[in-house]
């Protein structure tokens, strides 16, 4: 489905291109996230055009990053063209950093048909927390 015009750069101004609309992929964000801690820098890229020619970069990566922001788990830099990771993201990665935890908070969102990013986050704490619990008896 194409954006209309006027949807398109409503956030960027200075887009000069648009793009199809895309789906929240839950794993790409994930991907994302766990890229973003495990690299050399706090400051990843947060812009979808170069400054010059308004090329585009990645759309895709541009779309997710701004999803994880509105999510609370990224921060943009006040110039717009960065951001961070907030404890919120770093605890998003602790928790889903094994295959096992993240599969298991997708399961049991799809057997809600579904979840945000923010429960999908509350569902691999209250996983990894159970699985704490199993470890070591302790009631946390």
């Amino acid at each position: 489905m194409k954006l209309a015009e006027s949807e398109r750069a409503v956030d960027h101004p200075g887009i000069c291109t648009g793009g199809d609309w895309m789906q929240r992929d839950d794993d790409y964000l994930r991907e994302l996230m766990l890229r973003m801690e495990a690299s050399d820098s706090w400051l990843h890229d947060y812009r979808l055009v170069e400054r010059t020619w308004c090329q585009p970069i990645n759309s895709r990566e541009f779309y997710h990053k701004k999803l994880l922001v509105q999510a609370g788990l990224l921060e943009v830099q006040p110039c717009g063209t960065k951001v961070w990771m907030t404890n919120d993201g770093h605890d998003f990665c602790a928790n889903t950093r094994t295959s096992e935890i993240w599969n298991g908070a997708k399961a049991a969102a799809g057997q809600a048909t579904g979840a945000s990013v923010k429960v999908l986050a509350r569902v691999a704490e209250a996983l990894v927390i159970q699985k704490i619990r199993d470890l070591t008896g302790l009631d946390i």
